[in-house]
């Protein structure tokens, strides 16, 4: 994984080691799927691949959360008379947030990173 818990919170993450696992997992994954697994052969990872897989997580948990069964927002209230309306956000508008979110933190964090071996991790031409 590019990011180990001890990061995670050091970064400012609250979430406990058992949440934190599955989701470094998937963030992982979308930054291997992004960059052709040009960092699988590496050892160590720079700042910028551990920034990028902390907001990962961050997306992640967020597309949980509105993708659970008994998610609503709070789309409007009003003081005096105590009332509250809620919103729930449809599964596809949910799940085509987090990937245009999860697409765009890739570009921005990693678009001049390298691997150990000098390959530019998002690089899509000719070898």
């Amino acid at each position: 994984m590019y990011l180990t818990y001890e990061k995670y919170r050091e970064l400012g993450g609250v979430l406990l080691e058992d949440a934190f696992q599955p989701l470094c997992r998937e963030a992982c994954a979308q930054i291997d799927y992004y960059t052709f697994g040009r960092l699988k052969q590496d050892t160590a990872y720079s700042d910028a691949v551990q920034q990028c897989c902390y907001a990962l997580i961050g997306i992640l948990h967020e597309k949980q959360t509105y993708t659970s069964p008994d998610s609503t927002q709070v789309s409007s209230r009003s003081n005096n008379g105590l009332s509250e309306s809620y919103a729930t956000v449809s599964l596809k508008d949910a799940l085509e947030t987090a990937e245009k979110e999860m697409t765009a933190c890739i570009d921005i964090y990693l678009a001049d990173e390298t691997n150990a071996a000098g390959d530019k991790l998002l690089y899509r031409g000719a070898v």
